[in-house]
């Protein structure tokens, strides 16, 4: 179920990205990483669109978190 439910979130925060919708993006991406905190590669994703925005402080969270 919850393997169900992380898949959902992300294919609609990857569509989000593709359409250049960056802030709601990064509300799913978000979510996704609560379902899965150790995911490497969601922090990245995270901390670019971070950066991209110029919230630098909570990028580089990310960042040291990897």
């Amino acid at each position: 179920m919850a393997t169900e439910k992380l898949v959902f979130i992300l294919k609609r925060a990857n569509q989000l990205f593709r359409e250049g919708k960056t802030l709601p993006a990064l509300e799913e991406y978000k979510k996704a990483l609560v379902l899965k905190p150790d995911d490497l590669n969601l922090r990245r994703i995270i901390a670019g669109i971070q950066l991209k925005q110029n919230n630098i402080s909570d990028a580089v969270k990310q960042y040291q978190w990897l």
